[in-house]
């Protein structure tokens, strides 16, 4: 243990700083041989990692400046990969949207359950519920989409969470299903904290974490 220890630190020392100075090298060239493709590849990378973390393209304001912040790390480590700087084994798009996803939760730790929710029902990428939509579109997005909004009578509506988004959003679950806020307004069976809701008309149900959206005057 020690040993191995040791050897790592004399690699850490031999060999530190030696991949920066090799990517920036390729990066300098690429730019002299040709700008206009570099900033194109850039901008490919970015709008993967914005698909990858449900910020839409063309969408503005700070989760796109956040989102578009570690999307330039990621597309600069998937330029070193290409340029030799890095292994091509690296999980870059995975590490990125992790770190991501870590600062997401730490501004979150600040803001209450019931407005995160209420930040998540006005993102862009989420959907509205139309059964008589049959599009391909429609379905494309729904199946996309991190959250939905079901209409209700008398003009209320429920927001659908995928378990996915809520697991990205609330990482410990019980906090949020226990949070007196939140509780009254959880629209899920019994004794369990989702519910099947049909999305799209002639498919099978999904299951979601439901509730009802209070109004802003609520």
């Amino acid at each position: 243990g020690e040993a191995v220890a040791r050897a790592i630190d004399a690699l850490v020392v031999e060999h530190y700083g030696h991949p920066i100075r090799a990517f920036l090298r390729a990066l300098v060239k690429a730019r002299a041989d040709d700008e206009d493709t570099l900033k194109r590849d850039i901008d490919t990378f970015i709008m993967k990692f914005r698909e990858a973390v449900g910020v839409p393209e063309g969408s503005q304001g700070t989760e796109a400046r956040v989102a578009d912040a570690f999307g330039l790390i990621y597309a600069a480590a998937r330029l070193a990969q290409r340029y030799g700087a890095l292994p091509k084994s690296l999980k870059c798009l995975t590490a990125a949207v992790y770190c991501h996803r870590l600062n997401r939760q730490s501004v979150g730790a600040h803001t209450t359950n019931l407005e995160r929710l209420r930040q998540l029902a006005r993102r862009e990428d989420v959907v509205e519920v139309n059964l008589t939509n049959e599009t391909k579109a429609y379905r494309k997005a729904v199946e996309k989409a991190p959250a939905l909004i079901l209409a209700k009578k008398h003009g209320k509506r429920e927001l659908l969470v995928t378990l996915e988004g809520l697991q990205d959003l609330f990482p410990h679950l019980k906090a949020l299903v226990t949070d007196p806020e939140i509780k009254p307004l959880m629209r899920c069976e019994k004794d369990r904290n989702s519910r099947q809701v049909t999305v799209i008309r002639g498919r099978k149900k999904r299951r979601f974490f439901c509730m009802r959206l209070p109004d802003d005057s609520d």
